[in-house]
């Protein structure tokens, strides 16, 4: 597939499939910030496997270079916030704040670094 192709089918080059994509997940991790714990642990892993599951598909549409380290951190974060929030692995007081960080920091790590390092889609 030639680069131009690609970006033609890279979802995030259209806003409303990278709004539906990344962007309402995203917007539901910040709200949820606001309720329950309890809920934190349905909430959490929906959203961060939604985002994990966009990436793998947008990888395997463009070959976008982030979404091979994106995808599968959104899903491994998705697991951690499902085993934390129902307690199965006790991650302390803090561990929503552990979580929410750790997401934050590696998303953004793992959305720029590899596109600077790589440019932004695998070449054939």
């Amino acid at each position: 597939m030639n680069s131009n192709a690609c970006e033609q089918n890279d979802w995030c080059r259209n806003t409303t499939s990278c709004v539906i994509a990344w962007g309402i997940p995203i917007a539901g991790l910040i709200l949820s910030s606001s309720l329950a714990r309890d809920s934190m642990a349905f909430v959490w892993p929906l959203f961060l496997t939604w985002m994990g599951t966009a990436c793998l598909l947008n990888l395997r549409r463009c070959g976008r270079i982030h979404c091979y380290t994106s995808g599968p951190f959104f899903l491994i974060m998705a697991i951690i916030s499902a085993l934390h929030g129902f307690e199965l692995v006790d991650l302390g007081p803090s561990g929503w704040s552990w979580i929410s960080t750790i997401t934050i920091v590696g998303g953004i790590a793992l959305t720029w670094v590899p596109e600077l390092a790589l440019g932004r889609y695998r070449s054939t």
